[in-house]
């Protein structure tokens, strides 16, 4: 992901912080992380600080530059429900699958496919579904 260019974020109802290791992005030159729930201090350094407030707005317990509101050391940053502890397996399970359709072409075509297929099959399902019910209600209604 560092030779990433472009990262739209945005209205996804995100929380918690920013990974640090997302300064790794020396490339990022479109970033937009806003309407979120996102908290804590906006990351700082690389491409990070050529990024305007547009780009966190929404995100009313985000603090620092370029933001107007300055980050206080005695104030509580983050979302008490996030887990800053490393190792939740629910969340690196996540990252690992949107991570590896991120990354690998061949595989997000095939995800995004099958998904396709499954939406197909639900549809013709249905579709039969409703034209066998017409046929049975047109027989019912039928004259004697």
């Amino acid at each position: 992901m560092a030779n990433l260019e472009a990262l739209d974020l945005s209205r996804n109802s995100l929380s918690c912080t920013m990974p640090s290791s997302m300064t790794n992005m020396t490339f990022l030159e479109i970033f937009d992380v806003s309407f979120n729930h996102l908290s804590g201090e906006i990351l700082q350094g690389g491409q990070f600080n050529t990024f305007d407030n547009l780009s966190y707005i929404g995100n009313p317990q985000l603090c620092g530059f370029p933001l107007s509101k300055i980050c206080s050391s005695n104030e509580s940053l983050g979302d008490p429900h996030c887990n800053t502890e490393e190792g939740d397996e629910e969340k690196q399970g996540y990252c690992g699958f949107w991570g590896s359709l991120l990354l690998n072409k061949s595989w997000r075509y095939a995800y995004f496919r099958f998904l396709g297929n499954m939406n197909d099959k639900f549809y013709v399902m249905v579709a039969v579904g409703a034209a066998k019910l017409k046929r049975k209600f047109q027989h019912q209604q039928a004259p004697k």
